[in-house]
């Protein structure tokens, strides 16, 4: 199963809390099994973010994640306790100019 979506912030701080809010809201519902790459991927977007500098009051912080798990299929076995075969999280992030 596979995720992508993006955002942006004002801060680094905030870009962080969105990345968790936004994968809980958009992925978690619909995709039990990311349960299992939940905290590799935040920790990947936040390690991305914490790179950039802090922006100033013309810049927002610009971030896309996406990222896909694959696992073998059990008949009875919960998507969220399956054996993954497969893991992939990516992130990028960026400073970006305001636009308002």
């Amino acid at each position: 199963m596979s995720y992508s979506f993006g955002f942006f912030a004002d801060t680094k701080e905030a870009a962080k809390a969105k990345a968790a809010e936004q994968f809980d809201a958009v992925v978690m519902p619909h995709q039990p099994v990311h349960a299992r790459d939940r905290d590799a991927a935040l920790a990947n977007a936040a390690a991305m973010i914490d790179l950039l500098k802090a922006p100033d009051a013309t810049e927002h912080v610009v971030v896309n994640m996406s990222g896909s798990c694959g696992w073998k299929y059990v008949e009875g076995v919960d998507q969220t306790t399956a054996p993954l075969t497969s893991v992939n999280a990516n992130c990028s992030a960026h400073l970006g100019l305001r636009t308002s």
